[in-house]
């Protein structure tokens, strides 16, 4: 799967107001094998971290373990089984893309099979068709799977296939919040009055991004709001930044 970088993407999505839920990748090693999964604001599971690979696309999350994808809803039922050499990152008009045998086709959310695997290459439905190349046949179909148009223009990407990463700004380097440490343990404090937002009791504190203060304790690592509050322990290989929905 080739996956795109979009700046705009990314930043539509982490610059959501802050009072809609937010979420963030977290991962831990599992028989020697980094796993991940996603928690949410209160540290609750939204998917178990037991995936090499998780993305989401608002309850839904598609997810890949040994080289084979499928998807589950934000409770954790598995939607469409681990049994697809690649998968849309997206869900286009109730339908997802699948690939079985190095050929695309469309399945529903139960897994039920759509429009049969015939497609070279495919992409999302949008507006009622989809874009697909098999053998020398380019253009569009239908949501039956018949050939609506035809076109000369050869992509060599979907647009749903988007990674939502980008380089981020540390806000420790723009707020009033600054690192303490006391008796070799850090800690976070707002400048101006010393008020104490995270205890110095800590061996880390890793990066400030859209309100959440990464912590490191040993060497697992958990996560404040900036008000204070504790989004979870340290007991995550890593976490990521907090993203909203």
């Amino acid at each position: 799967m080739r996956i795109i970088i979009s700046l705009s993407l990314f930043l539509s999505l982490a610059l959501t107001a802050f009072g809609q839920k937010r979420w963030t990748f977290v991962t831990q090693d599992i028989d020697g094998i980094e796993k991940t999964g996603i928690i949410d604001e209160y540290g609750k599971i939204l998917v178990p971290v037991m995936y090499d690979r998780v993305f989401r696309d608002s309850n839904i999350f598609f997810v890949r373990n040994n080289e084979l994808w499928g998807c589950t809803d934000d409770a954790g039922k598995v939607l469409i089984p681990l049994e697809y050499e690649d998968i849309g990152l997206k869900v286009g008009e109730d339908l997802v893309r699948v690939k079985k045998a190095g050929k695309w086709g469309f399945v529903d959310l139960s897994n039920k099979l759509v429009i049969d695997f015939r497609f070279d290459f495919a992409c999302n439905f949008k507006a009622g068709k989809a874009y697909t190349i098999m053998g020398e046949s380019i253009g569009y179909i239908g949501k039956k799977g018949d050939k609506v148009s035809s076109t000369n223009k050869v992509i060599e990407y979907c647009v749903e296939d988007t990674d939502t990463a980008v380089e981020l700004r540390n806000q420790f380097y723009d707020s009033l919040l600054v690192i303490v440490k006391e008796k070799g343990k850090f800690g976070v404090v707002e400048k101006s009055s010393g008020t104490k937002i995270i205890p110095a009791i800590y061996d880390e504190i890793g990066d400030y991004f859209y309100g959440a203060i990464l912590v490191k304790k040993g060497i697992k690592w958990g996560a404040y709001f900036d008000t204070g509050k504790l989004i979870t322990e340290p007991k995550y290989k890593s976490i990521g930044i907090f993203w909203s929905e």
